[in-house]
């Protein structure tokens, strides 16, 4: 049993997707070739990969456009999607239920073990 369950890797401005497509199969894509252990790596590296792989059950990611100038720029930005750009949002409307969705809702387990809210709390305070 791996310690923890998931590993959710988030990244936003994601401005190549001439190499790997916006959403959650392009972070998919892009983790599987970022984490590669390939001979030519130093050892720390691939030392940091294995440790990834032996920790989490599963390891995500989800690539987001740029939100747009207004997000980047204005001062009084409240964070209405309407001032967001289209792409963003669409992408923010996949990623809602890619994170919340009823599959992805789990309960958290540490060691095998299912955590009630109290533990979880316990697990925060002890490693912070």
């Amino acid at each position: 049993v791996k310690p923890f369950q998931r590993l959710e890797i988030l990244i936003r401005d994601w401005a190549f997707e001439y190499e790997y497509a916006l959403g959650s199969e392009g972070g998919k894509d892009y983790l599987k070739d970022i984490l590669e252990i390939k001979d030519t790596q130093r050892e720390e590296l691939k030392e940091v990969r294995n440790h990834i792989s032996d920790c989490f059950e599963d390891v995500g990611c989800f690539l987001l456009p740029h939100p747009g100038k207004n997000v980047a720029s204005e001062p009084d930005f409240k964070g209405k999607l309407l001032d967001m750009d289209a792409e963003f949002v669409e992408h923010l409307k996949n990623l809602v239920p890619y994170y919340l969705g009823e599959s992805c809702l789990k309960p958290k387990q540490i060691g095998g073990q299912i955590l009630k809210g109290k533990d979880l709390l316990h697990y925060f305070k002890s490693y912070m």
